[in-house]
């Protein structure tokens, strides 16, 4: 693979193509010492040599980005096809599965007219080698496509849910697009979707934590948290796991190698939220005026061991990160719910 500054070229040479015929061959050379007479089987292996040298197919391809083409070449000694396809006319690359097996693709692409132009006809293993050079091209020529592999179907089943249940969001409590400000503080509601399940979450860049993370996760009244040693590791992995179920990434949680969970944080606090922090300092300067509206939201919406469809919230989650604050429950909202989650989230950040 090739790459210069507007030209991306991928060579792929049909080495186990002529490996084959060249074993072939040496089958044909061992079989006519030892044939006495029978030529049968020499002739057959020196035939079946020959045809996979003659058609072993080397394959080019050429992404242009200033002249805004891809270009497809399949040659061998016997025959030569070459397809030019304007950028433009392409609707995506992507792998493509054999419908007779799990195991064997070849990278397809899809036009805007739902032409099928594969790079080889023929379907092939190597999947990681194909999903890598089908990720090249895309970002090479800022083109879209399906994704075969698993976490692709993930990914795009995660999309489709995420869609539905920011549609049903939307129709409960209006426009998530729209900025709100209340009492001087800005913020917007997002409805993201994990394992099936809605995530709804409040967000202001009013407030932020520069350079690290405070995360606090509700939890049922007087259960205990381990703190260091195995049960402390355990708990590590937990809350890496929890972040990532309400939707925060690497870019959210700066120095997360190092976080700590804070066993004692503040009295009011302690017996119904957990505190996981890359910076415990500023946790606690952050959070110091967060006590009360957090006490106040536990005796109203207690988490309990059992959920019930009755109850108003599960659990809560509050993410303070370089981008801003986040106030986030699972389940979509009801109007007032909605309202109740958008109530404590501006008594977070106008506490400041």
């Amino acid at each position: 693979m090739d790459t210069q500054d507007n030209i991306l070229t991928i060579r792929e040479y049909p080495w186990g193509e002529w490996a084959f015929g060249l074993l072939m061959f040496a089958i044909a050379a061992f079989s006519a010492e030892s044939a006495r007479g029978d030529w049968s089987i020499s002739l057959i292996a020196g035939v079946a040599g020959l045809l996979f040298i003659l058609f072993g197919t080397f394959l080019v391809i050429q992404a242009d980005r200033s002249g805004a083409t891809l270009m497809i070449r399949r040659s061998s000694l016997l025959r030569r096809y070459e397809r030019v396809i304007p950028v433009a006319d392409i609707s995506g690359i992507q792998l493509e599965a054999s419908q007779g097996s799990s195991s064997t693709y070849r990278i397809v692409v899809v036009t805007k007219e739902n032409e099928v132009i594969p790079f080889r006809p023929v379907y092939s293993s190597g999947k990681l080698i194909k999903e890598a050079r089908v990720k090249k091209l895309r970002a090479f020529l800022d083109v879209g496509g399906a994704d075969l592999s698993a976490g692709g179907i993930f990914s795009q089943a995660t999309q489709m849910a995420q869609q539905a249940f920011q549609q049903k969001q939307e129709a409960l409590t209006g426009p998530e697009a729209e900025e709100h400000i209340s009492e001087g503080v800005h913020w917007k509601t997002q409805t993201i979707a994990f394992g099936g399940r809605a995530v709804t979450r409040w967000f202001s860049p009013d407030q932020q934590c520069a350079g690290g993370f405070v995360f606090l996760a509700q939890k049922v009244s007087g259960q205990a948290a381990a703190a260091g040693g195995l049960l402390g590791g355990m708990n590590k992995f937990i809350y890496h796991e929890l972040m990532g179920l309400y939707g925060f990434t690497g870019e959210d949680t700066p120095g997360l190698d190092s976080a700590v969970l804070l066993a004692a944080f503040d009295p009011q606090l302690d017996p119904y939220f957990s505190v996981y922090t890359s910076d415990p300092q500023a946790a606690r300067q952050t959070l110091a005026w967060s006590v009360a509206p957090l006490a106040d939201w536990a005796s109203r919406y207690p988490l309990k061991t059992v959920q019930t469809s009755g109850q108003l919230f599960g659990q809560l989650v509050v993410m303070i990160c370089p981008r801003g604050t986040y106030v986030a429950s699972m389940g979509n909202m009801i109007p007032e719910a909605m309202q109740e989650l958008i109530n404590l989230g501006v008594a977070l950040v106008k506490g400041k």
